[in-house]
């Protein structure tokens, strides 16, 4: 834990250096500390937004619960990307 605060102590000094720091985390509580955050899922881009810009979009209560919200809202139902009907559809091959 500390180590990771010291991480997100000097991604914000950069940032105020005018400095971009992009951050990629699976754990998106993490993401919670950035000005911009962008949700992907299969490939596709889900949302970009505020990290609070993205909460009140989605009505969820923090980050993960809005990428939740935004992966039900913005892909085809579960297992339609595996159907070659749907190629293209944001998902695999």
């Amino acid at each position: 834990p500390l180590l990771r605060l010291r991480f997100w102590d000097w991604f914000r000094q950069l940032a105020s250096a005018g400095i971009t720091v992009l951050v990629t985390t699976h754990h998106i509580s993490e993401a919670a500390q950035s000005g911009e955050v962008l949700f992907l899922r299969e490939g596709r881009i889900l949302a970009l937004g505020q990290p609070q810009e993205l909460t009140d979009r989605y009505g969820a209560a923090d980050l993960e619960d809005a990428f939740v919200q935004a992966t039900r809202r913005e892909l085809p139902t579960p297992g339609a990307l595996d159907d070659p009907a749907n190629a293209g559809a944001g998902g695999g091959p």
